[in-house]
């Protein structure tokens, strides 16, 4: 006796499979996006010269602070972003296993 799954559940699946696919994506750019400011974060970290020059020392210091407010707006960035990760593997991870519940329906291996 062969299974034929119904054409709904396999209609379902296919649906399945591109909601997994579009979660895969979403956290592929998210993670994307994240790593980007982190690298953008880490250029900010390069040693500050010694210069005895004045005007150095004041585009030195104006520099300085400058980076450092961007590195707390980089820093909440990230925080968000690492939030937002969460919740997409999260979303990922349940269309993932969304689509294997279906393909083991279609199989008949419930």
């Amino acid at each position: 006796m062969t299974h034929r799954p119904h054409p709904n559940l396999q209609r379902l699946a296919r649906l399945a499979g591109q909601v997994r696919s579009a979660q895969f994506a979403r956290l592929a750019a998210c993670t994307a996006a994240r790593d980007a400011n982190l690298s953008l974060l880490a250029g900010l970290d390069r040693a500050p010269t010694d210069d005895a020059d004045p005007a150095m020392a004041l585009a030195a210091l104006r520099h300085q602070r400058w980076a450092e407010q961007r590195r707390r707006a980089l820093l909440a960035e990230i925080a968000h972003q690492n939030l937002s990760l969460a919740q997409d593997r999260a979303d990922a991870a349940k269309a993932l296993a969304r689509c294997l519940a279906l393909d083991r329906l279609l199989k008949g291996q419930f």
